[in-house]
């Protein structure tokens, strides 16, 4: 399928895809509810914007078989007032989800270099028929601002 295929499934399917992220959403966020010790600022759900999704199809240095190999059309971030707060979240999602372990990462692991740091899990969401799978980040605070910066910066950069 092509890349204009791809994006009218995704016009298709959005709806879909926000509500059962936002149900997801609301079941993480249930389940860190339930841990009093676990400190969490926010649990938030993005579905990806179109003209983001049509960038990222689009880059040479990555290639997408079908629309469903993105595996973060749908985003979840929590983000934990304290570094343990991440390790605990990363476990109950472990727990929890059908966690995509090939595809999932932790950033948090280069202690060599200063700059993105966070926690990332690929799920495959199973109410939804196929391999849709999102992406659950997962830091802290101040690696949340410190991206949040980073982010600015390097669209500014590439912009000028």
């Amino acid at each position: 399928m092509s890349q204009e295929g791809w994006l009218s499934e995704y016009d298709r399917v959005a709806p879909t895809l926000v509500a059962h992220g936002e149900a997801l959403r609301g079941e993480l966020a249930h389940w860190l509810s339930l841990e009093p010790a676990l400190k969490v600022h926010s649990v938030t759900m993005r579905l990806k914007a179109r003209g983001s999704l049509a960038r990222k199809l689009s880059r040479p240095d990555r290639t997408y078989g079908r629309l469903w190999d993105v595996t973060d059309v749908i985003g979840l971030r929590v983000i934990t007032y304290f570094e343990d707060g991440v390790d605990r979240v990363g476990e109950l999602v472990e727990a929890r989800l059908p966690v995509d372990f090939v595809h999932s990462v932790d950033k948090r692991s280069d202690r060599s270099s200063f700059g993105y740091r966070s926690l990332h899990y690929v799920c495959r969401l199973p109410e939804i028929p196929g391999d849709v799978r999102c992406e659950i980040q997962v830091r802290t605070m101040l690696e949340h601002a410190w991206a949040e910066i980073e982010h600015d910066l390097g669209y500014k950069s590439e912009e000028v």
